[in-house]
C-alpha cells in the first residue's frame, strides 16, 4: 500500500509541484481505531522532500493546498485510512 500511495503522490507532485524532490511513505499502526480488517487500522506518513529555500519562496503560502491535494486525491483512490502529509528538508543537518 506504501508504494501505491508513493506512486500517487510523485504523480501529484510531478504535475503540480516540480521543485518537490522525493517523497516517501511510511506506515504505522494506528491505536486509537479497533477495526477488525487490519488494513483499516494503519496509518500512512507521507514525506516531502524539497530544500528550505526553494519551499520558502514557491511554497509556503500554498502548503495547506498542497496537503490537501494529496490527501483527497489518494481518498478519492479509495484509500480511507488517516494520511498525514509532512516537509523534509534535504538541506537540514
Amino acid at each position: 500500500m506504501e508504494k501505491y500511495i508513493e506512486r500517487i503522490t510523485r504523480y501529484v507532485i510531478e504535475n503540480k509541484f516540480p521543485l518537490f524532490e522525493d517523497v516517501e511513505v511510511t506506515s504505522e499502526k494506528d491505536l486509537l481505531r479497533n477495526y477488525t480488517d487490519s488494513k483499516k487500522n494503519r496509518r500512512y506518513n507521507v514525506y516531502l522532500k524539497i530544500h528550505f529555500h526553494p519551499y520558502l519562496m514557491n511554497y509556503i503560502e500554498q502548503w495547506n493546498d498542497i496537503r490537501f491535494l494529496i490527501k483527497n486525491t489518494i481518498k478519492l483512490l479509495g484509500i480511507d485510512n488517516e494520511i498525514n502529509v509532512y516537509l523534509n528538508f534535504s538541506d537540514e543537518k
